[in-house]
This record gives structure tokens, C-alpha cells and sequence, in this order.
């Protein structure tokens, strides 16, 4: 179930007012989409370290020069 769908539904039984309750949902919105953000970007980060670990060992069983 989706963050809109609760706030409205608190809007709906007249918990909260309309105008304080569409903050609270863009806020909570933007957190998760931070929060996603943050995720795919320790995501990324893992996969550049494991590429570059992979070069290294690449560069390793790479043949000498002069053999």
C-alpha cells in the first residue's frame, strides 16, 4: 500500500486537513525516493569496485614481457 493512498485515506475519515496532509506526503515521497536514490547509488559503487578488483586480477594473469 502506498504512502498516497494512507494519507488519503487519514484525509478522507477527516483525521488530518487536506493542505498539512500534502506536505507530509511529498515529504515522505522525497525521503523514499532519496532513500531509493542512496540504495542504487551503494549499488553502482559495489559494482565499480567489484569491475575494478576484476581488472586488477586481469592484469595479474596477464603474460610477462620479455617471456
Amino acid at each position: 500500500q502506498s504512502i498516497i493512498a494512507t494519507e488519503k485515506a487519514k484525509v478522507a475519515e477527516g483525521k488530518t486537513p487536506y493542505y498539512l496532509n500534502r506536505t507530509k506526503v511529498n515529504k515522505k515521497l522525497k525521503e523514499r525516493e532519496m532513500a531509493e536514490l542512496k540504495g542504487t547509488r551503494r549499488l553502482n559503487k559495489r559494482k565499480q569496485k567489484k569491475a575494478e578488483k576484476r581488472e586488477q586480477v586481469d592484469r595479474r594473469n596477464m603474460p610477462k614481457r620479455g617471456a
